[in-house]
C-alpha cells in the first residue's frame, strides 16, 4: 500500500483528488483529519460533556486478556 498526503477543502461534500491520483483505478482507503479549531472549519461542536467519577477499587486488569483483542 502506498500513502500520499494532500490538503483539500471540501466543496458541497466533494474533495478533488490531485492530478497524480487521477490515473489510479484501484480501490483507495481514505483517512480524514481536520482541525475543529480552524477558522475554515464549518463543523460546529454543540455537545457538552460532564465529568463523571468512577470507582475502580476492586477491579483487576488482565493484560493477557486485553492483548488478545
Amino acid at each position: 500500500m502506498e500513502a500520499i498526503e494532500f490538503t483539500a477543502i471540501p466543496i458541497n461534500g466533494n474533495i478533488k483528488l490531485p492530478e497524480e491520483l487521477s490515473n489510479i483505478n484501484n480501490e483507495m482507503k481514505f483517512i480524514v483529519l481536520f482541525d475543529l479549531n480552524s477558522s475554515k472549519s464549518s463543523i460546529k461542536d454543540d455537545s457538552n460533556f460532564n465529568a463523571i467519577s468512577l470507582s475502580t477499587k476492586g477491579i483487576t486488569f488482565n493484560r493477557e486478556f486485553a492483548n488478545k483483542r
